[in-house]
């Protein structure tokens, strides 16, 4: 029973519609943002990009059929011709209206999430001060949530260990501390445990 509801127009038209959203929108989206420290793109630059993501989504609700075609991802990015998944969700729908009711929809619906999310950074002029301001900023959480993992299977580990043990325990692992005192030689290596104990 539940292999026929994943033939039915409805579930077809659904996995089309989030399929493109994730080759034009989601996967550039990571790809773009969730990057490594030295290859990042500033925090300024960033709300640039989803400002222009959103303009793109915007176009893209108005003539959703254009999924369907397109060539570049919502980032201007060209899209790799040789993806067999993307030439697949790129055929024509089993049902044409209700792919373009729901490819607008679900995009109205982005827009809608990402002007609330953004919406004092649109606001913002971007200063040259500002830029310098936030150079060190990252343009996700990928650091809080990879903490909030550790803690997770911290607790898990010990469920009996305190909040500053953990703490302590992820200050450590994250900071590599244990590792820089492991790799000095013993002379440095007492001396700095000499000034902890005072």
């Amino acid at each position: 029973m539940c292999y026929m509801t994943f033939k039915s127009p409805v579930a077809k038209i659904e996995f089309q519609v989030f399929g493109l959203l994730g080759k034009l929108v989601t996967g550039p989206w990571m790809h773009k943002f969730y990057t490594s420290h030295e290859s990042e793109i500033s925090h300024v630059d960033g709300i640039g990009l989803v400002r222009d993501v959103v303009s793109v989504a915007k176009d893209f609700a108005s003539k959703p059929e254009d999924a369907l075609t397109t060539t570049v991802n919502f980032f201007g990015d060209q899209l790799p011709n040789d993806d067999a998944t993307l030439k697949s969700l790129q055929e024509s729908p089993c049902d044409a209206e209700l792919f373009g009711k729901m490819m607008k929809a679900s995009l109205l619906k982005m827009v809608e999430v990402l002007e609330r999310q953004y919406e004092r950074y649109f606001g913002i002029d971007v200063s040259e001060v500002l830029r310098a301001e936030t150079e060190s900023a990252r343009c996700h959480n990928i650091d809080a949530e990879t903490v909030m993992g550790m803690f997770s299977a911290a607790k898990d580990h010990a469920p009996n260990a305190t909040m500053s043990f953990m703490s302590a325990s992820i200050r450590a692992r994250k900071n590599k501390v244990v590792e820089y005192l492991d790799n000095l030689h013993q002379k440095f290596k007492s001396g700095i445990l000499v000034l902890f104990k005072r």
